[in-house]
This record gives structure tokens, sequence and C-alpha cells, in this order.
């Protein structure tokens, strides 16, 4: 599920990136605010007496690695969080090149002006901090 739902937040499948940004340099300008904790919530049933939200996490380090955390919650209980590791590169000022496990792809990213929200590979994510 993690490589999965990681490459879902950056493009529709993984596959090569194409380009040449580097693998973890980041040798190309980024918006240094991406550095911190984001979080996107998908509510997929909400009614009666079942909810269900997926929910992930993603942590971008200075030193271009990350952490991605994902969990469901069902009817307020949550489920076993699982975790992976994973590095990251600015390909150019938009977008990013992520690679987790064998999986590596590009993701174009925007930041909005007050810092608090985040659009990544096509879902919006929040500041946690």
């Amino acid at each position: 599920m993690l490589s999965l739902f990681l490459c879902g937040a950056f493009l529709t499948a993984c596959g090569g990136g194409g380009g040449d940004g580097g693998s973890g340099g980041g040798a190309a300008t980024f918006d240094p605010r991406l550095i911190g904790q984001w979080e996107f919530q998908e509510i997929l049933g909400a009614g009666g007496s079942f909810t269900l939200i997926n929910v992930e996490r993603i942590t971008f380090v200075p030193d271009f690695t990350g952490i991605q955390e994902t969990f469901s919650v069902v009817n307020g209980s949550p489920s076993a969080t699982e975790t992976a590791s994973f590095t990251w590169s600015a390909v150019n000022a938009s977008t990013l090149r992520v690679t987790i496990g064998p999986n590596t792809a590009d993701a174009s990213y925007s930041i909005t002006s007050s810092g608090d929200g985040m659009q990544f590979g096509g879902r919006v994510y929040s500041r946690l901090n």
C-alpha cells in the first residue's frame, strides 16, 4: 500500500521520472517552505454508522530524505501506521523527484502564499508543522 499511496500522490503510476535532477542532491532550487510535515485526508465513506478516512502524512527533511506515514480511521478507530522512507530532489522550482524503494516519480508542487497548504501531484495537503 505504501508505494501505491505515495506514487498516487506523485503520478498516476510510478515510473521513470526522466531528466537528470539527481537523486537526493537537490541541485535545482525548491521552495524552502516545503520542509516540514504535510497531511492529506481522503474521506471514502461517511454516512449512517460507517466512516472511513485514509490519511497520508509526508515529511520533507532538509537533507533530501523523507518519511511517509499512512493509516486509516474507521469509525473513529485508527489502524496501525505504515511507514516508508524516501529520498527527494528538486528537478526545477515547481517539480520534485521522489524515490521510494525501486520507484521514482516526478510530481509538480505549489505552496499557498500563506504556506499552510500545498498542492502536490494532484492532491492538496495541509501543513502540520
